[in-house]
Order: structure tokens, then sequence, then C-alpha cells
């Protein structure tokens, strides 16, 4: 009779866990992704083990899947690694290796994303790491995604001219950018034709644009560290974003810009270090563009601009150490301040003070050494702060042509503007050191030009 029971039990229990193993996306038994995708029922979670897969991965469905460590996904330049069709997927902890065209009909100036999304809202991306070739992420009419905790490696210089971005975004709204490390892209984030986007505590160096807006509205960038690239921020047809406290460092390349704004609306640049770049600021027919309370330091060009620029405000920035200070046309209808407050400009020699600690002598945009500059680019030694407030000084013995563009109420004190970093106050003797040996290579330096 027991044995009757035990033998009916097993013919009960058996079936199911067949059952079980066949339906469970979670087996360990099944290591073809693709099929634990399809047997998976909807939100369901997958837990794909360490290994190296040579499948592209489609998901088409609400699923979350997590890669244990160790997990690579490999494929060539030619296809996706991963196709996101579906809403409401959660894909976390793999790598992706996109290596290089293996088969002879491949489009080589046309290599396909590393993970395509299409048509899929909710899309959630954490903790990968990505080798791409021409793009990490493209995403196309795929609204509130989120993207964090991620690292995208280009493979090279020579391969940045073929793809687009490590995250490039079209008319995808509401997406979140957190704590993603880029190196090697073309852009870091290439956002076009979206509104709603919140970029912070992100790493881009060592491609060209950090961050590319394009016919974007109401985009939010703070802490972020954009260095060493060709251009930090490029805002192009956009109108309504704010980027606060991050830091445009280093992008020296010869038309390299820590911030460039063109053609766009509603703009405000507040509270960032923007430093040794080619040109710090660059503004080109723009409308209430506001660039306030920033560290705008060693430069070669701390503010230009171009055309009209409606609504303009400059105001409580720190300028120092930069070659020069403003460069642009002077027939502009600008002004460097906000009608009451201007920006403390190290190059301003006079500065008597009144209790608001507003100089009563206007700084002026463009004197005797922008013009000089112009014509003997080799003489930029001569222009590196301290230096350029002795030149200033020296205007009242040569003659020059007053400016039209002025900061009426600059800031006599440093402590006005934004504070310093670290390591310019740790420079500030320095400071009085290269003025001291400046100040007494005057004459001789008169003489040579006087001789020329």
């Amino acid at each position: 009779m027991r044995k009757a029971i035990v033998i009916r039990s097993i013919f009960i229990v058996f079936p199911l866990v067949l059952v079980f193993l066949v339906k469970s996306p979670n087996v360990y038994g099944a290591t073809d992704i693709n099929e634990k995708i399809e047997i998976a029922n909807p939100y369901e979670t997958i837990y794909i083990e360490a290994g190296v897969y040579n499948e592209p991965i489609e998901v088409n469905k609400p699923l979350t899947l997590i890669a244990e460590e160790g997990t690579l996904i490999q494929g060539n330049q030619d296809e996706s690694l991963l196709r996101i069709t579906g809403d409401e997927v959660s894909v976390s902890g793999f790598q992706f290796e996109q290596q290089h065209e293996t088969n002879s009909h491949m489009r080589s100036n046309e290599p396909e994303p590393v993970v395509q999304i299409e048509d899929a809202a909710d899309f959630t991306f954490v903790d990968n790491h990505l080798r791409f070739i021409g793009s990490g992420i493209r995403g196309n009419n795929s609204p509130s995604m989120t993207i964090t905790g991620n690292e995208f490696n280009g493979q090279g210089l020579e391969q940045r001219a073929h793809g687009l971005g490590a995250v490039e975004l079209y008319a995808s709204d509401d997406v979140f950018l957190a704590d993603n490390h880029v190196t090697n892209a073309v852009d870091g984030f290439y956002l076009d034709s979206l509104s709603g986007a919140v970029i912070e505590d992100n790493v881009v160096t060592n491609s060209r644009y950090a961050t590319h807006l394009m016919f974007s509205s109401n985009v939010y960038g703070t802490r972020n560290q954009f260095e060493q690239n060709v251009n930090g921020l490029m805002i192009m047809d956009a109108e309504n974003a704010h980027f606060e406290e991050n830091v445009f460092n280093h992008q020296y390349d010869w038309n390299g810009f820590g911030v460039m704004i063109y053609n766009s609306k509603g703009i405000t640049i507040e509270k960032n270090e923007i430093s040794r770049n080619n040109v710090g600021v660059y503004i080109e027919d723009t409308i209430d563009t506001s660039i306030k309370k920033n560290l705008i330091t060693g430069n070669q060009m701390a503010l230009t601009w171009s055309k009209e620029n409606k609504g303009f405000t400059f105001s409580e920035n720190r300028v120092i150490s930069n070659i020069l200070s403003t460069y642009g046309n002077q027939s502009a209808s600008i002004s460097l301040d906000d009608g009451v407050v201007g920006n403390y400009w190290d190059e301003q020699l006079f500065r008597p003070t009144n209790d608001n600690k507003i100089s009563s002598v206007p700084f002026e945009a463009r004197s005797f050494y922008d013009r000089l500059l112009e014509g003997n680019r080799e003489n930029q030694f001569l222009f590196e702060s301290p230096g350029v407030s002795l030149w200033t000084a020296a205007e009242k013995w040569l003659p020059a042509e007053r400016g039209t563009i002025l900061d009426r109420f600059p800031l006599s004190e440093a402590g006005n503007a934004v504070i310093g970093t670290k390591d310019e106050r740790e420079t500030e003797p320095l400071f009085y050191l290269i003025s001291a040996m400046f100040l007494l290579s005057i004459p001789s330096l008169l003489l040579i030009l006087v001789r020329k």
C-alpha cells in the first residue's frame, strides 16, 4: 500500500518538476538567453549566468535581466547586441563588447549601436559596461528612460568619426542620466528633439562634445565633470536648459569651448567652473541667456560672442587669469552686467569701492592688448594674467580706441563672486611674485614694441 502511494506521488511530482524546468526562465539548465526571454512571463526576472555569449539579445516584453559578474555579450559592429522593443525592461550587470567587422558586406562607416531601443517606454539600464565602436545606446521615441552607473568606452579615435554618441536619444522625453563614465565617444550625451532630461554626476572625457543638445528643451545638468574633450557643452536650437555646479575643464582643442550656446533661448549657466579651455563661454544669436556666478579662469578667451544676443545677462562671475577676458563684435547691443551688479575682473586695475563693493570705474570689453594680440599671436605670452592688468594701466600712455561694451558695475572684490578652487587659493602668492617680476620688465617691453 505504501509502495503504491510512493509510486503515485512520483508520477504526480515528476511532471510538475518537468513543467517547472521548462517554464522557469531562471533555471541554470537553459543557457540560451533568448530562449529564457521567450519562455518568460511578463514582469519576471531572468538571472543570467556568468560566461561569454555570442548572440544578440532581443527583449519585446516587460522583463528584468540581471547578469552575474563576468557575463559578457560579444558581437560585431554590424549588429546591435541588445535590442529593446518592449516597455518596462530593466537590464543590469552586463558587459557588452562590440568587435570590429568580420563580414565583407559590412558598411564599415555605419556601425550599429550596442543597444538599440525602439518605441519602448520605461527602459532602465544600470551598472553595465559597454565597449562600442560607433554608438553605445541609441533610443528612438522611447520616453521615461533611466541610464545610471554605466561605463561607456569607445574603441579609439579612428572610430569616433563613424558613430555619434555613447548615449544618443531622439524624441525620447523624460530621461535620467546619472553616474555614467564616458570616454572616447563622438558625443558623451547627444539629446535630439526631446523634452525633459536630468544629467547629473556624470564624467565625460576624451570625446568630441561631452553633452550636445539639439532641438531639445527643459534640460537640467548638475555636478558633471566634462574634461579634456573638444567641447564641454554644446547647446544648439534648444530652449529652457539650466546647468549649474558642473566642471568644464581643459577643452583645449584649437576650436574647443567650455560652453557654446547657439540659436537658443532661456539658457542658464550658473555656479560652474569653466577653466583651461580655448574659449570659456561662447554665445551666438541667443535670447535670454544668463551666465551667472561662475568661475571662469585660465582660458585663452573667457567670454566671446557673435551676432545679436537679446536679453543676455552676464553677472557675478569671477573672471581671472584668462589670456583675453572678452572678445566679440563691438557693435553688438549687449552689456556685461545685469543692470545692478557686474563681475569681478582680475585685470581691472582701479577699483575704488563703496559700501556695495561696486567699482566706480566701468570695465571695458576689448582694449589695447586684445588688438595687439590679434595682429601678433606670438605675443600671447605677454598677456597671461596678471600681465594684462599692467597693460591695461599702460593704456593711459598709449593711444587706444575705447570699448563700447561695458560692465558698468564691476565687483571690486573677488569675494563678491564665486569662490576659487583650492588650487587657485594656494597659488595666490605666486600671483604677486609674477606681478612684481612683470612690473620690472615693463620698460624693456615698451621699448621693444616702440621699435617694432
